[in-house]
């Protein structure tokens, strides 16, 4: 879901929104596009970095500190993942989809 959601953001929404927005002289009324892409960038880390932990805790023994310690960094990935997509998904509802509504029209 993550990959198809930021895909179809960098590879038609936000081309389609430069185009419509490029002769806009409000800038107020402008995204940021390049601070979505870099979301997109630490979105794929992040869930590198649990793929990792999930991987190196499937190898550790039941009930070894080793595992315990894996369990924190897997719940620190996961918060940290959380906390990342509700600011993302925040900003796009209060920036990137008010300004869709404008420019976009049922032509």
């Amino acid at each position: 879901v993550f990959q198809a959601h930021s895909t179809a953001e960098d590879e038609t929404i936000w081309p389609a929104l430069r185009r419509k927005t490029s002769t806009m002289l409000n800038y107020e009324d402008m995204i940021e596009e390049h601070e979505y892409t870099e979301d997109h960038a630490d979105e794929e880390r992040l869930f590198q970095e649990m793929e990792h932990v999930l991987a190196d805790l499937a190898a550790a023994p039941a009930g070894s500190s080793k595992r315990q310690e894996l369990l924190a960094t897997l719940e620190n990935r996961t918060t940290a993942a959380a906390n990342h997509f509700y600011v993302h998904l925040e900003k796009e509802e209060n920036s990137a989809l008010p300004l869709i509504q404008k420019v976009f029209t049922n032509e």
